[in-house]
């Protein structure tokens, strides 16, 4: 195939406008999508990217979202360490509501449903920044479906001291670094 001819007989000037929309403001079921990945913006601050799809049955589904953690930002402290902090204190949210702890790889977030809340401010430059904030577990499947296909509910004879337990808590993830692993990699400690 010879690369000079392709465009010949295309008119790119009759194809339609593509009408994109950023996806409305408002809550979400997500899946968090294969292939997590690093770069260096081109600021220089070392990002991990997510790419999160909306699920089904909801306004916007099939879209992706994307979140950069900034890693390792280049900016002067004290914003440096708010940036840096800030990263770290979502990615633990994120894992947090998936019920696992991120110590080795960022893989272990593929294909995890969670809830997030889709915020929008104005972007340099004109435009929308789209927000993803407020991760938290997905809603159970199980609640969608009509109270009759639901389990029974456990008897109110149970012992009260029971009821009263509290649940136990996962324990927080720990491991976290300021070096920016690609997809599949270890997640470097500073332990």
């Amino acid at each position: 195939m010879n690369i000079d001819n392709l465009l010949e007989g295309e008119d790119l000037n009759a194809l339609p406008e593509e009408n994109f929309e950023e996806v409305p403001p408002g809550v979400y079921t997500v899946v968090i999508q294969p292939g997590i990945s690093s770069s260096v913006s081109s600021k220089g601050n070392t990002q991990v990217t997510l790419a999160f799809k909306v699920e089904a049955d909801q306004p916007s589904a099939g879209r992706l979202l994307w979140h950069r953690l900034t890693w390792v930002s280049v900016q002067p402290e004290p914003k440096k360490r708010e940036i840096e902090t800030r990263a770290r204190q979502d990615l633990k949210k994120i894992a947090a509501a998936c019920g696992v702890a991120v110590t080795k790889t960022f893989a272990v977030l593929e294909g995890c449903r969670l809830q997030v809340k889709v915020t929008h401010s104005p972007a340099d430059g004109g435009g929308v920044f789209v927000n993803l904030r407020n991760f938290a577990p997905a809603p159970s499947k199980l609640a969608a479906q009509a109270p009759s296909a639901r389990a029974p509910r456990a008897s109110r004879a149970a012992p009260a001291a029971a009821e009263q337990a509290p649940a136990a808590e996962a324990p927080a993830p720990r491991g976290l670094s300021r070096v920016a692993p690609t997809f599949g990699e270890e997640v470097p400690s500073d332990d």
